[in-house]
């Protein structure tokens, strides 16, 4: 396990791996974490899947939900509720031992008419909190979990994306305002006891797109920021700032983050795989969070607020070990590289460039032949066994690569290995114009033309291999 190195002023943050859960056909949106198991809520197969954290073992999954799951909370012990994008709310058990676990239906809630998209739900108190769009603003109202009755919906601002959490008698969501507004985008809190006032936001250059949003054991505010190029984790204050957690190891497109004890769990679109880290609190540290729950129970018993004096860390990394660690992706067995890259020699400078990314910066294990190939072996039996090592075949669809009869065979044998294995190995990316071969047609493919930015194709190209 990779150590952190002591940052001076009281907190330290442990990499812990990473779990690969044994299901790649995932696109998590929500996760639940607890002593033993974790749950999360795929989207791409409309079910739930229940994993065993010491191995990451895939012990049940739900039958087939009637809509895309896109939130999931857990209301008690023996309960969880599912968030369905068609405006339904349902409430399952689950019973679970270390090696055997089952997910029922207990009874379903009709909220459709409050949103017209749903983007989550978070328990709060004896009721859940859902939150989407309607009428292309991000709101939010509460529902009751007796009779489904939903109460006021509180409109925020125009948006296309947002998540949530709770904390004592406040609500937290997190809003991407898109492109057009992005001065809108940040962190809002809203008081419940208080007829739901905003009573603070968080907006800063560096939460441009907020993600997963989620609070430690403690009271402490973390929240995830996609980045096209580093993403973070940023914890807020009480005092309206930010404080942010670096790491070249946090996935490009991070979607969920939730605490169970020390541990922070993080889920990426399109991934199979959770990171996980561990905060660790100092001496000083752990004062300043008793005297936070000191001053939250003066107030709920209706006392004066109390000026507290609170220290928090403004300086946590990573170490370099753990980043190494974080970065580097778990191959399938049987199998040397996530991607086999197919081009024409005349796009070998943008491969080079693509490549170096994908390694560097998103952990991934690539193979290309002006690089990888042995002096001395034939370039067909090289593209061969390559593709054969490889989980996918990433094909550059230029002019100069569809009149390519190298190119052409390395595209055939990709698609035999697929039939073979009941799978789809081949990912085309459209480079530039060009005749797609009518076998290609048929697949969804990334486009990387120069009017598309790679802010615009990179993210599809890291969903495609991570799927």
């Amino acid at each position: 396990m990779a150590t952190a190195r002591e940052i001076k002023d009281g907190c330290n943050l442990v990499c812990d791996g990473t779990l690969t859960l044994q299901r790649a056909n995932l696109d998590p949106r929500g996760i639940i974490v607890s002593k033993e198991m974790l749950m999360v809520a795929n989207f791409k197969e409309f079910n739930i899947h229940l994993y065993r954290i010491s191995d990451a073992k895939l012990l049940a999954k739900s039958d087939e939900l009637e809509s895309e799951p896109i939130g999931i909370c857990r209301t008690n012990d023996t309960e969880i509720c599912v968030a369905l994008n068609n405006g339904t709310i349902l409430i399952m058990s689950v019973q679970y031992t270390k090696d055997i676990a089952v997910m029922k239906r207990v009874r379903k809630l009709n909220v459709v008419t409050a949103f017209n998209e749903f983007h989550g739900v978070v328990r709060f108190n004896d009721n859940v909190v859902v939150y989407g769009l309607k009428q292309e603003k991000i709101c939010w109202c509460i529902v009751s979990m007796k009779d489904g009755q939903v109460g006021r919906v509180h409109e925020i601002y125009k948006g296309n994306m947002s998540h949530m959490t709770t904390k004592y008698n406040m609500i937290y969501i997190s809003c991407y305002a898109g492109i057009l507004s992005p001065q809108l985008s940040g962190v809002y809190g809203y008081d419940i006891q208080n007829n739901s006032k905003q009573t603070c936001a968080y907006r800063h250059k560096d939460l441009d797109c907020p993600t997963g949003i989620t609070v430690d054991p403690h009271g402490f505010l973390f929240v995830c920021n996609w980045s096209f190029i580093t993403s973070y984790i940023h914890h807020l204050t009480d005092k309206c700032e930010l404080v942010t957690i670096y790491s070249e190891g946090i996935p490009l497109s991070p979607r969920d983050i939730t605490f169970y004890d020390k541990f922070l769990y993080l889920s990426a679109y399109g991934s199979n795989v959770i990171n996980r880290y561990k905060l660790e609190y100092s001496h000083q540290q752990d004062t300043a969070i008793s005297a936070e729950a000191k001053t939250t129970m003066d107030r709920e018993v209706g006392k004066e607020k109390q000026q507290t004096e609170v220290i928090y860390s403004r300086n946590l990394t990573i170490s370099e070990e753990c980043q190494v660690s974080l970065k580097r992706r778990v191959l399938p067995p049987g199998k040397k590289y996530h991607a086999f890259f197919s081009y024409s020699n005349f796009d070998i400078e943008w491969v080079k460039k693509t490549v170096e990314t994908l390694e560097k910066e998103h952990g991934f294990v690539c193979c290309e032949y002006d690089r990888d190939n042995t002096p001395g072996t034939p370039l067909l039996k090289f593209a061969d066994d390559s593709i054969k090592n490889a989980c996918k075949t990433v094909v550059v669809m230029t002019k100069e690569a569809v009149k390519s009869g190298f190119v052409v065979h390395e595209i055939q044998m990709a698609l035999n290995l697929g039939f073979s294995e009941n799978r789809n190995c081949v990912v085309p990316v459209l480079l530039e114009d060009c005749d797609v071969p009518g076998y290609l047609d048929v697949l969804n493919y990334v486009d990387a033309r120069e009017a598309n930015s790679r802010d615009i194709w990179l993210p599809k190209l890291l969903n495609e291999l991570n799927a």
